[in-house]
């Protein structure tokens, strides 16, 4: 981890130091490593350096084995690239070869600093968490929170709420007022995303 960006973060997050196999930065709220967003941050110098000896693509395949959201944040100027076809061709591999990594770009490190930041910020405190729709679930309740994703205005927050709010929801056991109820108690549900829920759960 670099010493400033680590001094930049510290004053507003909690930062634990360990060895990782793969990534610079591990966000989560669990501390475990599934379901984190792993970020990999690269100069532009290291970054070529990578690309030419080749270990950028195992960096890139290990991130993204690893965490389920993984970011590749590059550093400084882009214009070498803009400048050299092969790490041009390079960089658009990268894009197009591994289509669950995300590749966001910094000018410095204080810029880096307040991306980690800010993705920290939407993982955690915020309380919003990514997407959950595009995953493949196992686990019944993962699959009931994808499944009530899907309505307009319910994120993974909602969906949580509502089956916290009405454990029975997927057995259909409420009666049309007990329900009407139940999501009323929902902070945030849109009259719509209400409308939807009882035309899925209670039309015959």
């Amino acid at each position: 981890m670099c010493p400033r960006i680590r001094e930049l973060i510290e004053h507003r997050f909690t930062v634990v130091v360990r060895r990782l196999k793969s990534a610079d930065y591990v966000l989560t709220k669990t501390g475990k490593m599934k379901g984190s967003i792993g970020i990999e941050r690269k100069t532009v110098d290291d970054l070529i350096a990578s690309v030419k000896d080749g270990r950028l693509w195992k960096q890139v395949s290990l991130l993204c084995d690893t965490y389920q959201y993984p970011i590749l944040l590059i550093e400084g100027s882009m214009y070498p690239f803009t400048t050299d076809p092969i790490l041009m061709g390079a960089y658009v591999s990268l894009i197009l070869s591994f289509t669950k990594l995300k590749v966001a770009h910094s000018r410095d490190m204080r810029g880096s600093a307040a991306f980690i930041k800010r993705v920290a910020t939407y993982f955690g405190p915020s309380g919003r968490e990514p997407p959950l729709v595009k995953e493949k679930y196992l686990d019944p309740k993962q699959v009931k929170i994808a499944m009530l994703t899907t309505i307009q205005g319910v994120g993974p927050k909602r969906a949580k709420a509502l089956l916290s709010e009405l454990p029975e929801l997927f057995h259909t056991k409420y009666r049309g007022k007990d329900m009407k109820k139940k999501l009323d108690k929902v902070k945030g549900l849109s009259r719509k995303a209400r409308e939807t829920i009882l035309k899925v759960f209670l039309e015959e």
